[in-house]
């Protein structure tokens, strides 16, 4: 139970009457989550093993992830319980090649590439997918939230609002897009849909597009190793 006294009650007539409500609801059906990983590769050498060669691709599903869904209003004000709505998928590659050989019978060379591909994606939230669920809360005057779970995207990806930087000059301010009460000093907001320029949109998709690479150099002249990386 939680609130009493004058935060919980109503008034018949002109005496308020105190009650007690519900704190929050139990889940019965609480679980753990579920993960199912699988990973293919091959390795090769050629060329009397100048050369070697490493692949690898790999996939992760994840099912019954714990997060508070978004009942409707009509069910009451009382805080739901978590629950084992969210899933996500995750795969990619990864690529080394490598180049281990002396060169001119003084020099030994000891090169490597390697790649590196990952994306990942929520495959359900509620029972229908529709679900955005909000989190990264935050308080400055007014709760705020700056991430979303929601399906089709990466997991817990930004959502706010795109700026330009600040506004120079009053002519600057009038030149841009409506942005009531703006002055100069004041930040610049994209219209991101034509009609709204305060309107919240997605910042960020990392994990669904991600792709790294590193280069790797060694070299051996008699008792003296020279490495370096590049990235």
């Amino acid at each position: 139970l939680y609130g009493s006294g004058n935060s919980i009650g109503y008034t018949f007539g002109n005496a308020f009457n105190s009650g007690a409500t519900l704190g929050s609801l139990s889940n019965d059906q609480l679980s753990w989550e579920k993960q199912l990983q699988a990973n293919v590769g091959v390795e090769m050498n050629f060329l009397r093993n100048k050369f070697s060669l490493t692949a690898d691709y790999y996939q992760k599903d994840v099912k019954g992830l714990l997060f508070k869904p978004n009942p409707s209003l009509y069910l009451g004000t009382i805080p739901p319980p978590s629950t084992n709505i969210g899933s996500t998928k995750t795969n990619g590659i990864d690529l080394l090649l490598s180049f281990n050989d002396r060169l001119f019978n003084k020099i030994r060379l000891n090169t490597s590439i390697a790649f590196t591909t990952v994306k990942s994606k929520v495959t359900a939230t509620n029972e229908d997918g529709s679900a955005w669920i909000f989190d990264g809360g935050y308080f400055t005057g007014q709760s705020q939230t700056v991430t979303v779970f929601a399906k089709g995207y990466s997991p817990v990806f930004f959502y706010g609002y795109q700026t330009a930087g600040m506004f120079q000059s009053a002519e600057e301010v009038t030149k841009w897009a409506s942005q009531a009460g703006a002055q100069p000093g004041d930040i610049k907001f994209i219209d991101v849909n034509t009609y709204q320029v305060r309107e919240k949109t997605e910042i960020n998709d990392e994990l669904s597009r991600n792709f790294t690479h590193v280069v790797n150099y060694m070299t051996k002249k008699k008792r003296y190793w020279l490495e370096k990386d590049v990235q």
